[in-house]
């Protein structure tokens, strides 16, 4: 008896293969490869109190304008622009890291390995350090 392949997505919410892996797993499908698809939930929490489907009678769009205030009400502009600033330091280093350890593999699978948990591994290290080092930046600035 021959081995068939089977290839398995798993999903949290109904509908979610159609925005994430749809294509994939139809493509796949089409060479001949069993595909499953795992819905984890019937997507029951992600409607309005009551089970109310956006849109539906007894939707309340204000509920959504409310929850946007109280966002805003409870993030600062300082902490969106804290953000802003620290997210493409983050990147730059992450990628800086990657970059350079990426220059250093040989030609093998070990290495390839081996310095890809090293870039992860300092790269997780440096963002660290450096959000510490923002903290206390911030700290001292007021910010």
């Amino acid at each position: 008896m021959a081995d068939t392949l089977t290839l398995m997505a798993v999903h949290a919410h109904p509908d979610d293969e159609s925005s994430g892996t749809g294509g994939v797993l139809a493509m796949y499908s089409d060479e001949g490869i069993r595909t499953v698809v795992v819905t984890c939930t019937n997507g029951e929490f992600g409607d309005a109190p009551g089970k109310i489907k956006p849109g539906a009678d007894g939707h309340d769009p204000d509920e959504v304008a409310g929850a946007l205030r109280q966002l805003q009400d409870a993030i600062s502009l300082n902490t969106f622009l804290v953000g802003i600033i620290k997210a493409p330091v983050f990147a730059l280093i992450i990628g800086l890291v990657g970059c350079y350890e990426g220059l250093q593999v040989e030609r093998n699978a070990a290495s390839v390995g081996r310095l890809t948990t090293r870039s992860v591994v300092e790269s997780v290290f440096l963002v660290i350090v450096l959000d510490a080092a923002f903290s206390i930046i911030f700290s001292i600035i007021g910010i």
